[in-house]
């Protein structure tokens, strides 16, 4: 059965140059594409900063606050799922505050009553960011500024059960097992930011399983980009529930 460390092999080892991620985002001439290679190197290094830095794997939660089909939040959870961890994304205005850690691209997190909070990855969402966007509290982790030391290469400590929890969300859960069920044949397809984080999530790893590629984008672009990057305009809710 393949898992998500087995869908990064694929990226860097067939056509690694291909395009596999392109994204757009709302402000004009704001588009990141990711070739094969590139998208593993991406996983790789935050692998590695949640394996080395927090010692998560197998049975950690990383809850991912950052928008729906950005293509910082594939990267982050190629790598939680290839080190095993559990991939949760919150609904609006909701943390988890029995997570491992908090990838964000939000405020600082305020924990009540002086209880432990989650490790916290500060995220600048700017495409050449090399720093945080906001003031960091003591202990949080700037995404921008250390990542990029952080190895290539991701030798995973362990490989999930395949009934453990890969992924949830407000309104349901996947295990590893169900994460790939959906992989069909290869494809360029191209989805709507507008669609739930966790289906995108789904949608994007089922493409480039099938040695597929993925475009995410505003609602509004799809008529127009599936003629510039030569996609079809896919409804991700076949990957399942949001």
């Amino acid at each position: 059965m393949r898992m998500p460390d087995d869908v990064r092999t694929l990226l860097r080892t067939t056509e690694p140059t291909r395009p596999r991620l392109t994204w757009y985002g709302d402000a004009p001439g704001d588009r990141v594409e990711l070739s094969g290679r590139v998208l593993d190197n991406w996983a790789a290094k935050a692998g590695n900063l949640l394996q080395d830095e927090l010692e998560a794997g197998p049975g950690t939660i990383v809850q991912l606050d950052l928008p729906a089909g950005h293509w910082r939040a594939l990267y982050w959870s190629v790598a939680a799922w290839s080190i095993g961890a559990t991939v949760d994304v919150p609904g609006p205005q909701h943390h988890d505050l029995d997570a491992d850690v908090l990838v964000t691209a939000g405020a600082p997190l305020t924990v009540p009553g002086g209880r432990p909070g989650p490790a916290v990855i500060a995220v600048n969402l700017e495409t050449l960011a090399r720093r945080a966007a906001r003031p960091l509290n003591v202990g949080e982790i700037d995404e921008a500024k250390e990542l990029s030391s952080y190895g290539d290469v991701l030798d995973c400590w362990q490989r999930p059960e395949p009934g453990a929890t890969a992924l949830r969300s407000s309104v349901g859960r996947w295990t590893f097992d169900e994460l790939l069920a959906d992989a069909g044949h290869r494809s360029r397809l191209l989805l709507s930011n507008g669609a739930p984080a966790a289906t995108l999530l789904r949608a994007a790893l089922s493409a480039w399983a099938a040695d597929g590629s993925v475009v995410i984008c505003p609602p509004a672009g799809m008529d127009r980009l599936a003629d510039i990057e030569g996609a079809q305009i896919t409804d991700p809710s076949g990957w399942g529930r949001g």
